[in-house]
């Protein structure tokens, strides 16, 4: 997967930016025949909201949460208008995502410890409802260098084939040890990314974590997710940002026209606020927010997880002792660490604080 190709020093930051923004003007008629009726999802952040503005859908789609602190809706919706198009909105209730987990299970027919994988399966049931075909605006992050943890890449350095493995990785080795009966120091979630380190040994950094990305989170996670829930729900997602024009350009991009100390995905948004007010942009990246951590940490909705802890099956692979304590601290932290992710998303927004 590692595309080796030489990185193009002629070209300045707009050149990149043109480059980009004429390539999704090439390719966003080609992604749907003139009588196909198509929406678009919509968040608060830019890769959606640049694909609704070079789009001609009509109505955009976007979910949101009572818990006001986590709702991009708003955001959504003021962009919708500001662009012209209508917005409908799903509301995400905690009943609901825990409800339709066992359908998530099913149809996703593998594991995947995604949260927003549920909080996408409702949206999609909801879009699907008034469209078949939709717009989405993955890719972007992975290509031109959209995570927030890509400012660290020179930091890293060499350092990250020891433990950099993308999105993916969700528990910490000491936590396995503390409630796994049969840990074993020999199976490291960095043994699924070795190959690829082979593969981009004399990459930069940057480009080596969004390589791993690439496979391991895009291919992996989002790809999966998007398949398989879209198809449940009957809906088809067009994704035009995961072109292989868009990665052409992204395979060619030195890294610092990707990320610098300030921003990240630098050439992606100057080529998006060429149809977007600056605000939207550079808005920061938040990610697919889902308040799971607040829902967790709430006995109306832990107690599943609580009783499956106690189960046989857990007794078998789980020191029942240190998991339950282990559960304890884990649903305290969550309440805490929501609370202040809460308020780094108003901080974010310019939102005021509602706690």
């Amino acid at each position: 997967m590692a595309d080796l190709q030489l990185k193009d020093e002629s070209k300045s930051l707009e050149d990149w930016a043109d480059e980009i923004h004429s390539t999704i003007q090439e390719i966003m008629p080609e992604v749907k025949t003139a009588d196909e009726k198509v929406e678009s999802f919509l968040s608060g952040g830019v890769d959606s909201s640049y694909v609704l503005a070079m789009s001609d859908a009509e109505q955009a789609d976007g979910c949101g949460y009572e818990e006001e602190r986590f709702d991009e809706s708003v955001l959504a919706e003021k962009t919708a208008r500001i662009l012209g198009r209508k917005f409908s909105r799903s509301l995400i209730t905690p009943e609901q995502f825990f409800d339709i987990v066992p359908y998530v299970m099913y149809n996703m027919e593998q594991p995947l410890g995604d949260a927003s994988a549920i909080v996408f399966t409702l949206g999609c049931n909801a879009t699907a409802e008034h469209t078949k075909i939709c717009y989405s605006g993955e890719g972007a992050d992975e290509f031109f260098g959209g995570y927030n943890m890509y400012r660290n890449a020179e930091r890293y350095g060499e350092n990250l084939k020891t433990f950099y493995v993308g999105n993916t990785n969700i528990m910490k080795e000491d936590e396995k040890k503390k409630i796994l009966k049969k840990y074993d120091p020999d199976v490291l979630p960095i043994e699924v990314a070795r190959e690829i380190y082979e593969e981009t040994e004399g990459l930069d950094p940057l480009s080596k974590m969004s390589d791993v990305d690439i496979q391991i989170w895009l291919e992996g996670d989002i790809y999966l997710n998007v398949d398989k829930m879209s198809t449940a729900a009957g809906l088809e997602i067009r994704m035009p940002l995961t072109d292989r024009r868009i990665f052409d350009i992204a395979s060619r991009m030195p890294s610092r026209y990707k990320v610098n100390e300030e921003q990240n995905k630098v050439a992606f948004r100057t080529a998006a606020a060429k149809v977007l007010p600056e605000e939207i942009a550079f808005r920061k990246k938040l990610g697919f927010i889902v308040p799971i951590r607040i829902w967790m940490a709430d006995d109306r909705y832990n107690q599943d997880v609580r009783r499956l802890f106690n189960s046989e099956i857990a007794e078998k692979f789980f020191l029942w002792r240190q998991s339950m304590k282990f559960l304890q601290t884990m649903l305290v932290e969550i309440l805490i660490t929501g609370e202040k992710y809460g308020q780094s998303i108003r901080s974010s927004y310019g939102m005021k604080s509602t706690l």
